[in-house]
């Protein structure tokens, strides 16, 4: 059976997780439009919560023939994949005092819980590997036919480049099964792609189930998918990342059970929530949102993605560079502590300040090594350490020198 959100609020008797499932649909447009295929009923002792399915790579060409003559057999292909589904979601405490001096904020709790959840969801949709969670667009159309690497310059958007772009979306559109019911990216891109659609006419309105306007190319519409607060890093990030080049990828969706969809558990449990109990004993309650799913692309021309947009003029962000000791056990610390998710550290030592890479530019790994993950590097005193972030393609996305002392 296929659901959307909509259909697993139906016959909710809990008023509280009919409006749950509500704020789900309404923080995200991808999510309310979403299919999911609720088929998995995980029971018995060796259960798991795992999807499997058949991806469809390449299609089966048409020919002609001559009389007496045959065919020559091209078969579609098709690749067995499985997906897990993952229980998202979180936790929060509330004092029976505050919860009934000001109800308000366990609905504001729960209500960032919920975009939380969400914004962990929509991250993996795009960015998802089954390392750790599962597989993403951005893994599943690696390779593809519907892969198409980008020669648009949208840093300043004129009637060249803008009909570039265009011409970019209307071939993606085709590689696709059928029209697509998005076209997603960040909020950079999504603006840039806006710019595009009014200068070249193609710029069209509608309205969502809740009313509000949506803009979009061709009657498919934008969406931004917003960014993601990770935890590990500590900060917030774009959910489709903009690199140290000033390009980005925009992805274009087909939702349905033989395109892209999601998977869930029986029974229109996608969603649960647990609300705060004040009339057991103990100060201190806690609530918890809950959602239980994953994706499945099963077909290819299910989406697209084009590669390497340019969004922005490049540009370099700062980090801040701290080396504790000298010699072989100087420690260097940066902050952030971590780099944006597919970028790496990189460090050089000198006995003068290093000068900067310039920006737009691939890092030289002849002169910069991986900075190790303790931070040990041989840091003679009074010699710099200059620190380097730089994305899959070695470019650099920000830098920062220290000094041993």
């Amino acid at each position: 059976m296929a659901i959307t959100l909509n259909d697993a609020k139906i016959g909710l008797a809990n008023k509280v997780d009919q409006a749950v499932i509500d704020s789900f649909r309404k923080s995200s447009a991808l999510l309310d439009a979403m299919i999911f295929d609720d088929c998995i009923s995980p029971s018995g002792s060796g259960s798991t919560l795992t999807y499997g399915y058949l991806r469809k790579a390449t299609s089966a060409a048409g020919q002609t023939r001559d009389i007496n003559g045959e065919y020559t057999s091209k078969n579609a292909t098709k690749e067995q994949k499985t997906t897990t589904l993952k229980i998202m979601g979180g936790q929060f405490e509330i004092d029976r005092v505050l919860g009934k001096a000001a109800p308000s904020e366990i609905a504001f709790q729960m209500e960032d819980q919920i975009n939380s959840t969400k914004n962990l969801f929509l991250y993996n949709v795009i960015n998802g590997s089954a390392d750790t969670m599962f597989d993403g667009l951005d893994t599943a159309l690696t390779g593809s036919d519907t892969e198409i690497t980008s020669s648009a310059d949208l840093s300043t958007v004129t009637d060249a480049t803008a009909l570039t772009m265009v011409e970019e979306l209307n071939d993606a559109i085709l590689k696709c099964k059928r029209k697509p019911d998005f076209i997603a990216s960040n909020s950079k891109a999504i603006i840039k792609l806006k710019s595009v659609a009014a200068k070249q006419g193609y710029k069209t309105t509608s309205e969502d189930a809740f009313g509000r306007e949506v803009v979009g190319f061709d009657n498919i519409p934008f969406l931004d998918l917003g960014r993601y607060y990770n935890d590990e890093l500590g900060r917030d990030v774009d959910i489709v990342p903009i690199a140290g080049d000033g390009t980005t990828d925009i992805y274009l969706i087909c939702l349905g059970l033989d395109t892209f969809h999601g998977v869930t558990i029986d029974g229109n449990k996608v969603i649960t929530t647990h609300m705060p109990n004040f009339a057991d004993a103990g100060a201190v309650k806690k609530g918890d949102v809950e959602f239980v799913a994953s994706v499945a692309l099963k077909d290819t021309r299910g989406a697209a993605v084009i590669r390497g947009v340019k969004v922005q003029a490049p540009s370099i962000g700062s980090l801040g560079v701290t080396v504790t000791g000298n010699g072989a056990t100087a420690v260097v610390t940066v902050n952030p502590a971590k780099p944006v998710i597919g970028s790496k550290y990189y460090s050089a030592v000198a006995s003068a300040t290093i000068t900067a890479p310039s920006v737009g530019t691939a890092l030289n790994t002849s002169t910069y090594t991986a900075l190790p993950a303790n931070g040990v590097v041989n840091v003679t005193a009074n010699y710099y350490c200059r620190i380097v972030e730089a994305d899959a393609n070695k470019k650099v996305v920000a830098t920062g020198e220290g000094t041993a002392v």
